[in-house]
């Protein structure tokens, strides 16, 4: 004879969760019975005499604790249901609590998910994880009723370590992603059509950069700029400019292009890369260089503007 559960489930793992982040995993809570069943479902950390229920039940449960059991952070392990939280207009949870204290009769507390479970009805939890650490955390969820009195559950959590390398370099690094423009890039400054301006196309240099997930979870780099403009800004162009998946270990190439205006012999930008699961982005420094005695040729060998002429002849003309 098999004594009847209302949650089949002994535990619940959440899946690794990165900081700041949250994670919701969905629980059937099922009457087995032809009678109702009151049921009232409390997180740990809102139990009375949370360490006192923990020592009951250790030596039961059929998967353990961990060393580290949450008794006190609320948001950590919580139920997502309850009037504790915003619920949507067309929530069944104050109902469903109302049933309950017309049955009792007496008054159910708002911040525990409570019901008259009726016979053969099943109803889904939404069960909640917020990391505050990376340490492997333990709680348990009380499922109360008067059918088997009182069912633990273990919840299991745990922070994950986001990260993310561009060319094995952290973010802010002091080392710049380094475009070095070197004589023999800029032999075409010495072609004589581009001197005379018959060419239209400009001097850039292309480099790609592998960046790599080096956290623990999957992430989506949604959005990039360069110095807070999308995509191109100070000479600097991400050529494949648009949202891109990592898994843990994977690497992705991001093509950069760099177009010199010859000013100056060197050249600073940021890139930023904003992932999907925060709103701050990854900073890392861009740099160019280019050698100081070929400035002044380069720049008499860029394109120049389409409408130079008219305006040349223009003004010459206003003169006149």
């Amino acid at each position: 004879m098999i004594w009847p559960r209302l949650l089949t489930r002994n535990s619940v793992h959440f899946p690794l969760t990165a900081l700041g982040n949250f994670t919701i995993v969905n629980l059937t809570l099922a009457n087995p019975t032809s009678v109702p069943i009151a049921v009232q479902v409390i997180p740990l950390v809102i139990y009375p005499d949370a360490d006192a229920v923990v020592e009951f039940f250790r030596e039961h449960l059929i998967t353990p604790l961990t060393s580290e059991v949450e008794m006190n952070e609320t948001l950590m392990f919580s139920l997502r249901d309850t009037e504790l939280f915003t619920l949507k207009p067309d929530s069944p949870v104050p109902r469903l609590r109302e049933e309950l204290e017309a049955a009792i009769p007496q008054t159910v507390p708002r911040f525990t998910l409570s019901l008259l479970l009726k016979p053969h009805m099943k109803v889904r939890l939404r069960l909640g994880f917020l990391p505050s650490d990376y340490t492997l955390r333990s709680s348990l969820l009380l499922i109360r009723n008067n059918l088997t009195v009182i069912e633990p559950v273990v919840v299991y959590g745990r922070g994950a370590r986001i990260g993310m390398r561009v060319e094995n370099m952290e973010a802010r690094s002091k080392q710049p992603l380094l475009f070095e423009i070197r004589h023999d890039h800029l032999s075409d400054c010495n072609n004589p059509k581009r001197l005379m301006h018959k060419l239209s196309s400009t001097l850039t240099v292309r480099r790609p950069f592998s960046v790599m997930n080096s956290g623990e979870v999957p992430f989506t780099v949604v959005n990039m700029s360069i110095n807070g403009v999308p995509c191109e800004n100070r000479g600097f162009r991400i050529l494949n400019c648009y949202p891109f998946r990592l898994q843990p270990n994977e690497t992705y190439s991001l093509d950069v292009a760099y177009t010199p205006d010859f000013l100056t012999t060197t050249n600073e930008a940021d890139l930023q890369l904003y992932m999907h699961m925060n709103g701050s982005s990854w900073l890392f420094p861009l740099a160019a260089t280019v050698p100081e005695d070929m400035l002044a040729r380069c720049h008499r060998a860029l394109p120049r503007p389409p409408f130079e002429n008219l305006m040349y002849y223009s003004c010459v003309t206003a003169l006149v």
